[in-house]
């Protein structure tokens, strides 16, 4: 076929998918097309192959990632095409059932055991996890201001504490990345049937925690959390 004939694949395709909403689509894997779309909301779904914005998102702000993306995306040299209908129709991706993406922890938690679908609890364990409005980093963007705050603790222990601290931090998102991990696991599982979703929802139900059924107390702190200490601040915290 000559040249100008053949048609030019682009690098990132976006689209209008029922029930799923604005999507986008990359022709091969790249690095930088996956960093782009994550800054503007797209979440890579494993099972498809491609990227989705949260379920619920807005027309106006799903048009406006589009063409967010679509702009840094040429500026770096790679075609992208659009449909049309991102713009004139837009279609929002329906929501898994539960609570908000703004709901606490504890509401998250007892969502859980009502969900049927992999992709469901897929969604809600990325919800800790991505975004500055995470608990995961807003934990860790916290126990960095404390150990910047010992750093400049004018006693023997403060850079100790920060160095503790910051290993806390680290700890933290090494779990951050675990349950990406199984979100991702989680995402490529094939639908449940119907009987058995049930089965699994009454079950989980069933042992969830409660204010009559609690979840198991926290244990004690290792012996290490406290071994940069001075004997002074160790004999403290035993007075107390």
């Amino acid at each position: 076929m000559p040249a100008s004939e053949e048609t030019v694949k682009p690098s990132v395709a976006f689209g209008v998918i029922p029930d799923l909403g604005v999507a986008a689509a990359a022709a091969e894997n790249n690095a930088l097309v996956d960093e782009v779309l994550r800054q503007h909301g797209f979440a890579h779904d494993l099972r498809r192959d491609i990227y989705l914005l949260p379920p619920g998102t807005e027309h106006h702000v799903a048009v406006q990632a589009v063409a967010a993306s679509n702009r840094k995306l040429q500026a770096a040299g790679l075609s992208v095409a659009a449909d049309p209908r991102v713009v004139t129709t837009g279609p929002q991706r329906k929501p898994p059932p539960g609570p908000s993406p703004h709901t606490s922890l504890a509401g998250l938690s007892a969502a859980l055991p009502t969900l049927e679908e992999p992709t469901d609890v897929a969604d809600w364990l990325r919800r800790p996890v991505e975004g500055p409005a995470g608990a995961i980093p807003e934990l860790q963007q916290f126990i960095g201001a404390a150990a910047t705050w010992c750093d400049r603790l004018d006693q023997p222990d403060g850079p100790a504490l920060a160095h503790h601290l910051r290993n806390i931090a680290e700890h933290i998102e090494v779990l951050g990345d675990r349950l990406t991990h199984v979100s991702q696991y989680l995402d490529a599982l094939p639908p449940v049937t119907q009987d058995a979703g049930r089965a699994r929802a009454r079950s989980n139900a069933a042992t969830a925690s409660s204010p009559h059924r609690p979840a198991a107390a926290a244990k004690a702190p290792p012996p290490e959390a406290t071994q940069h200490l001075s004997p002074a601040a160790s004999a403290a915290r035993r007075a107390h």
